[in-house]
């Protein structure tokens, strides 16, 4: 495993957090598995009605949806943004494509900020390094899952004699 991804995908993490971002880590994720799944997508271009001329354009909200939504619960990795819509909020709703100066609230800031560079970086990339950043992103992102504890169990062993 690349451990320079690892620990950037940790510090974007940790960013998130002090942030109190969820947003960002789904609109990541999306990007990732998007560039994983077609090397020619074009990270930038995340509203296809508003970039008609752009062939690699795709909706990322679509994707996110339809995609990493259903794709995060069966694989246990938490996403950051719990509903079904996660791109549905700012500043993506109103974004028209990703660089386009659409104001980022400035507790979520130093996480985008550290986002954009790290997409900046995935965009020039092959598909082959996007799988690595998608191995990378589910590790990171599976211990950030919330393991809850069956009481149900529990109860039954006290209730043996």
């Amino acid at each position: 495993m690349d451990t320079d991804l690892l620990a950037k995908i940790e510090k974007f993490s940790q960013l998130c957090t002090i942030g109190n971002v969820k947003t960002h880590i789904a609109f990541l994720g999306t990007l990732i598995l998007a560039k994983a799944v077609e090397s020619r997508v074009d990270l930038y271009a995340v509203k296809p009605t508003r970039d008609k001329g752009n062939k690699n354009a795709f909706s990322a909200r679509t994707f996110c949806h339809s995609v990493l939504v259903p794709l995060s619960a069966e694989l246990g990795i938490d996403i950051g943004a719990k509903g079904r819509e996660p791109l549905n909020n700012q500043p993506y709703f109103s974004m028209h494509s990703l660089g386009d100066l659409t104001p980022v609230h400035a507790a979520a800031r130093p996480a985008f900020d550290y986002m954009l560079d790290l997409i900046k970086e995935l965009q020039g990339s092959t598909s082959e390094h996007a799988r690595l950043a998608l191995r990378a992103y589910i590790i990171v992102r599976r211990k950030y899952q919330k393991k809850y504890f069956n009481h149900d169990a529990r109860l039954n062993d006290c209730a043996s004699p």
